[in-house]
C-alpha cells in the first residue's frame, strides 16, 4: 500500500521518516538537523508532500517499506504545474513493483493537482547510470515524463 500523508499524520513517523530523507539525500551530520527541520516545516505547511509505502505483515502489523517526498512547481516559462519527486528510500532495496505502485500513486495524485508532468531529480542525478546498467528501465521511463 502506497499512500500521501496527511499533515496530522506526519509526527506520528517523522523519527523514520527523517532519516530515510536524510540518507538518501547524504546530508553531511553537521546540516542533518537544520536540513530535517526545513523539511518537516515544508511537509506541515503543505509546500511538499510525504509519501509512504507499506506491507502488513502475517499478525497484521504494518511494516514501512519505503517513503517518497514530492513538491508541486509551477514553471512559467512551460506555463504548466509540474510534480518533482525529490527524495526516494526504499529499507531493504530498489524494487520494481514498489516503484510501479509509488508511480501511479503520485502520478494519480499529480492529475489532480492540476500538474502535467513528473520529475525525479535528484534521484536521477544519483542512480541513473546504476539504474540503467541493472535492467531498471521502468523507473527510467517514469523519470521524466508528461502525465
Amino acid at each position: 500500500m502506497f499512500i500521501k500523508l496527511t499533515s496530522s499524520q506526519i509526527p506520528a513517523f517523522w523519527e523514520l521518516y527523517k532519516q530515510s530523507l536524510i540518507v538518501s539525500k547524504n546530508i553531511p551530520k553537521k546540516y542533518q538537523q537544520e536540513y530535517a527541520n526545513k523539511q518537516l516545516e515544508k511537509m506541515l505547511t503543505g509546500a511538499s508532500q510525504a509519501w509512504m509505502g507499506y506491507e502488513v505483515d502475517e499478525n497484521g502489523e504494518k511494516r514501512i517499506q519505503y517513503t517518497m517526498t514530492t513538491r508541486i512547481v509551477s514553471e512559467e516559462q512551460r506555463g504548466i504545474r509540474v510534480i518533482y519527486v525529490s527524495s526516494l528510500y526504499r529499507y531493504g532495496g530498489i524494487d520494481t513493483d514498489m516503484l510501479g505502485e509509488a508511480n501511479a500513486a503520485v502520478e494519480k495524485w499529480a492529475k489532480t493537482q492540476g500538474c502535467k508532468a513528473i520529475i525525479v531529480e535528484y534521484i536521477l542525478d544519483v542512480m541513473e547510470g546504476y539504474l540503467a546498467d541493472h535492467g531498471y528501465e521502468t523507473f527510467l521511463k517514469m523519470s521524466r515524463r508528461f502525465i
